[in-house]
């Protein structure tokens, strides 16, 4: 592994462990804990959310507080990019790749994109090889490897990142296959246990070979800057119309690969179908997402699914993928549901939340609305399966998600541009 002086004292203890990946990320936090107590480095550990690694790179004050040192290792592995497509296929008969493929360059421009953009932020990285997860990749031919190469050099060509060979890990932990395909199919985390322990391990004993940074002031208020540029440079489309049986079907099978943002995340497979939910409400309404940006279209990315009584959207249903998360959807949403409550006189918005590990980007965003919450079984805290109730009040709530967005004039542009067809109410 090539050295690179680091931006301050390498091996300082203070400094926080922070990793971030393409795939589920929060259990790695425990081996890297144990990991550095056996070699006694109290470095504390961090990790990037789920699905804001994006965001992350463009804007590492997400996550690494002010004048705070950190060292940054990400763990990338580029079939995470097309993860939904790559479900669809293996659900699907047909043999055109071409889908995939569009899908794939769509988001290798994306994210070689933001590497471009990276101002402060000193990387270690290792890629992660593809096709030893849970879905095959094989029918890409050496397209992922491409894609590998491209990150890889662009990376190096900053001449500030740490870039590790997967071969060198796999020469320190000679044991085969460390990936866990049925975790990964589930979500979770794609390395055996034994494989977390070892990439733990294999990290911490680099770990003053790899380059760190401190997080000043105007490093800060730049990486903001950055990253509302790149939000602004997206041109974000949305398009919000009422769902149909062949939307409904679509939605079914995104719900089921979503987390982090959806109102139902433990087993989604059984849950009434939308529609129906929408049928069996008072004034009830399904409506399907799409999403287009400047890198290509990203089809059907979520639904909602309410009803209206007594002055109050009850909100029966709600997701959003992953791929779109971060670009100002979910803020753009609020804005459409506050238009559509106050067309309808509400006064309310109620979200009904069921409490999951995979949900709580949903209620964390719901909080920084401003959300009033409370649980069926009075107590204070949220139990996984059980419901906590969000209520929004109307009036004002276009400023709140206005309020919170990173960049409210590119907001603004994607409400003024929201499209939407005619309302249809079951």
């Amino acid at each position: 592994m090539t050295v690179i002086p680091s931006a301050s004292v390498l091996g300082n203890a203070s400094t926080t462990f922070v990793v971030a990946t393409s795939f589920y990320t929060s259990a790695l936090e425990q081996p890297f804990e144990a990991a550095l107590a056996k070699h006694q480095r109290t470095n504390s550990v961090a990790s990037v959310p789920y699905n804001q690694l994006n965001t992350f790179l463009l804007n590492p004050g997400s996550v690494i507080p002010e004048h705070a040192t950190a060292t940054v290792l990400l763990l990338l592995r580029v079939e995470d990019f097309i993860r939904l497509e790559l479900i669809e296929h293996s659900k699907s008969a047909s043999p055109d790749p071409s889908p995939y493929l569009s899908a794939l360059r769509q988001r290798e421009a994306e994210f070689l994109d933001i590497l471009d953009r990276m101002r402060h932020l000193r990387l270690t990285v290792m890629i992660c090889p593809a096709g030893r997860g849970a879905y095959d990749c094989q029918f890409l031919s050496n397209v992922i490897r491409i894609t590998e190469h491209k990150i890889s050099a662009r990376l190096k060509s900053q001449q500030k990142h740490v870039v590790v060979n997967w071969p060198e890990f796999e020469r320190f932990d000679p044991r085969g296959n460390c990936f866990n395909p049925a975790g990964d199919r589930l979500g979770h985390v794609p390395f055996s246990p034994e494989g977390l322990i070892a990439l733990a391990e294999f990290f911490v004993q680099k770990i003053d070979q790899m380059p760190t940074l401190t997080m000043e002031a105007d490093s800060t208020e730049a990486n903001t800057v950055d990253f509302e540029h790149f939000l602004a440079s997206l041109k974000v489309g949305l398009s919000v119309a009422p769902m149909t049986p062949a939307g409904e079907e679509t939605s079914i099978g995104l719900m089921r690969h979503t987390t982090h943002f959806i109102t139902h995340p433990a087993d989604k497979s059984a849950q009434e179908r939308p529609l129906g939910l929408a049928f069996s409400a008072p004034q009830g309404e399904a409506w399907v997402v799409e999403v287009t940006d400047r890198f290509g279209n990203y089809g059907v990315s979520g639904a909602v699914v309410f009803g209206l009584e007594a002055n109050v959207m009850r909100i029966a249903f709600l997701f959003l993928t992953c791929p779109v998360l971060g670009r100002q959807v979910e803020h753009a949403m609020v804005h459409w549901l506050a238009d559509i409550a106050e067309q309808r006189e509400a006064q309310l918005v109620q979200v009904s939340i069921i409490n999951g590990r995979d949900n709580k980007v949903l209620v964390q965003f719901l909080r920084q609305l401003g959300a009033e919450e409370s649980r069926g079984d009075g107590s204070g805290a949220q139990v996984a399966g059980t419901a906590t109730q969000f209520r929004l009040r109307v009036a004002g709530l276009k400023d709140s998600a206005s309020r919170i967005a990173p960049n409210p004039v590119a907001l603004a542009m994607i409400v003024k541009n929201t499209t939407h067809g005619e309302v249809t109410q079951c």
